[in-house]
């Protein structure tokens, strides 16, 4: 049913809206170990300027551009560099 949806699709949300908020701090709290004196409210304004670009360049500057499929080879190649470099820096 319909309303059974809706409570399922809230669940959801929530579920990744927690996960998306600790994976934040967890990362925050790991870049900023130590460094007490430094600005943390720049640091979350500039992963806003990023998260934003990184929003609408590919579906309005991109799309029409390259095309789908050169989107989508350009960004598991850019989750393939990602994910070596991930890798290499532990």
């Amino acid at each position: 049913s319909p309303g059974a949806l809706l409570y399922y699709y809230l669940l959801f949300m929530m579920t990744s809206a927690i996960a998306t908020g600790t994976i934040f701090v967890a990362a925050t709290d790991r870049f900023y170990f130590g460094k007490s004196e430094s600005n943390r409210g720049l640091g979350y304004a500039i992963e806003l300027a990023g998260s934003s670009l990184g929003a609408l360049l590919p579906v309005v500057i991109l799309l029409p551009l390259l095309g789908l499929n050169i989107l989508i080879i350009s960004t598991i190649a850019l989750i393939i560099v990602a994910l070596i470099g991930a890798v290499l820096a532990r």
